[in-house]
């Protein structure tokens, strides 16, 4: 994990929106914490934020979370994405960022 990380960081503004929320997700589904990665798709994330599908929003948010990584921007900015589309939300989606959020 280490080594996909170190060349996650190296590479991330290539990435896209979902490969940003997919690494984030797959690193805290095995419970991986890389604040250096963590701060890398942070950064990158937040100016694609409004971009992002709900779920790619929710499985963000969770993803730092389950990680216990408080990143300010990164939750405001997904707050921000978020609420004008709330209402098309799929419940999952808010579950997880109701969770993530608390």
């Amino acid at each position: 994990m280490s080594a996909l990380a170190s060349s996650s960081i190296s590479n991330i503004t290539e990435f896209k929106r979902q490969e940003l929320s997919n690494l984030a997700w797959a690193f805290a589904t095995l419970s991986v914490f890389h604040q250096q990665l963590l701060y890398s798709i942070a950064a990158a994330a937040i100016p694609q934020s409004a971009h992002f599908r709900p779920q790619e929003l929710s499985n963000t948010v969770w993803a730092f979370a389950a990680l216990k990584s408080l990143d300010e921007p990164l939750l405001d900015a997904i707050a921000a994405a978020s609420l004008p589309r709330i209402a098309k939300f799929a419940f999952q989606n808010l579950s997880n960022m109701s969770w993530a959020f608390s």
